[in-house]
Formats: structure tokens, sequence, C-alpha cells
């Protein structure tokens, strides 16, 4: 997502069963030093990620609650981040890409659970995944449509 200096690159732990975000690491980014770069650093910024609610709504197509940056100190719910003082654009894009990545990404994760969990990529058992829930049976991993020249 677009951030104050450039375009930060996160990445993100998410536990189907629970529909929740366990942790979040920012893989690049260049924002301000001492300010924007917090948003990879900050202890207390990111204990927020370590039990983020993204629960989607009963259409699959939304958040129940859309996450919410607010002013440092004000989270009180699990779809609430703390902004970081000084470093409000960084934390406000952080919220924005992560909100429209779980809306555009997790419910093909949801659809697909089936086939990730029994841990086959299709049906030539390439790419195998093992999330320790053991096998459900066949199933073929559905992809995502692909937008007009995209890659």
């Amino acid at each position: 997502g677009q951030g104050y200096q450039d375009v930060i690159k996160v990445i993100y732990g998410y536990l189907p069963a629970e529909q929740r975000v366990v942790g979040m690491q920012v893989l690049e980014s260049k924002e301000t030093p001492g300010l924007g770069d917090k948003i990879g650093k900050d202890p207390a910024f990111l204990r927020h990620f370590e039990d983020l609610d993204v629960q989607l709504d009963e259409s699959g197509k939304a958040l129940v609650h859309a996450l919410q940056i607010v002013k440092s100190g004000n989270a009180k719910e699990r779809w609430q981040i703390d902004a970081i003082t000084g470093a409000t654009i960084s934390s406000k894009a952080i919220g924005k890409l992560m909100n429209k990545n779980t809306v555009e990404r997790l419910p093909m994760v949801l659809r697909n659970l089936r086939v990730l969990e029994q841990g086959y990529l299709g049906n030539d058992n390439l790419g195998q995944v093992n999330l320790g829930q053991g096998k459900l049976g066949q199933g073929k991993l559905e992809q995502p449509a692909l937008k007009q020249g995209a890659p």
C-alpha cells in the first residue's frame, strides 16, 4: 500500500478458523527514519496485529468491522489499531492496505480452506501445504480471476 514516502509491503499471518490476523511484518518500507519506519519496529503498534479481528460478514465480501486506525491509546476493540504518534500517515497506510487485502484475499482462502488443509494445490500433488488439520478429501484450488492487463 502507499505510505507517506513510498509503497509499503507487508506479510501477515492469518488463522482462517478464527478469522483473525496473528502477526504482521513489514517487508519493505521507505518511510521516514525515526517516525514512519516505526510501523515495522514499534512493539505497541505491532502488538495490535497479534489478535486482529478480520471476520467477514455473511456475504463474504466485507469485514464485519472494517479495521480502524485510531488516535494512540484509544484502541478498545480487536479491529482498532492505535496510530503511532508522529507517523499517522504511515499507520493509516497499514490499516488501509490491510483492509483492502483482507477483503480481496480472505474470501478466496476461506472458499479453498478444505483444499489447503488437505495439502494439495490442484490435483498434481506439487507444492504441498500442511496446516496441521488433517486430510479432508480431494479438491481443486480455486484461482482468482485475473484483471485485464494483470501479469
